[in-house]
């Protein structure tokens, strides 16, 4: 037969009624009797627990109050290391289309300023070369082109 471990309030309910012997204690409390002896002379010392602090009982109740609190707390820490991980692949998914976007903005940003130069050009020079600026156009467009196809 296992015995099983009582707290010091287990035995001191039966003490208080002084109608049991240790034996019957220990028989309704499924523990030894040197036990009960041993926490008998505790008690009548006047002793209020066995060992100070080294063991705490709670109820039932406040113990699955804790139990669901702390499953609680491992349900929201999920869900922020969740979040977590998708922002944190968002973010890179970021810098991975900022990197691609960037050539781009540059090479985009220099036909922009050949453009900028063919109509600053129109305006000073009233002897504007069409030809020029369509050789210009087919150079920029062959270049965009070949950006694209990379």
């Amino acid at each position: 037969m296992k015995k099983g471990k009582r707290s010091f309030d287990d035995y001191v309910a039966y003490f208080s009624e002084g109608s049991l012997s240790d034996i019957e204690i220990a028989e309704r409390l499924g523990v030894s009797r040197v036990n009960v002896w041993r926490i008998r002379q505790k008690w009548e010392k006047g002793e209020t627990s066995v060992n100070e602090g080294s063991r705490v009982t709670i109820s039932e109740d406040t113990f699955e109050h804790l139990l669901s609190q702390a499953f609680r707390s491992e349900i929201k820490a999920r869900k922020i290391r969740g979040e977590l991980d998708v922002e944190r692949a968002n973010l890179e998914l970021g810098f991975i289309d900022n990197d691609l976007k960037k050539p781009a903005l540059v090479y985009l940003s220099e036909y922009e300023n050949n453009v900028g130069d063919f109509v600053t050009f129109d305006h000073i020079n009233e002897n504007f070369d069409y030809e020029k600026v369509a050789t210009s156009l087919s150079s920029i467009t062959s270049n965009s082109n070949e950006l694209v196809a990379k």
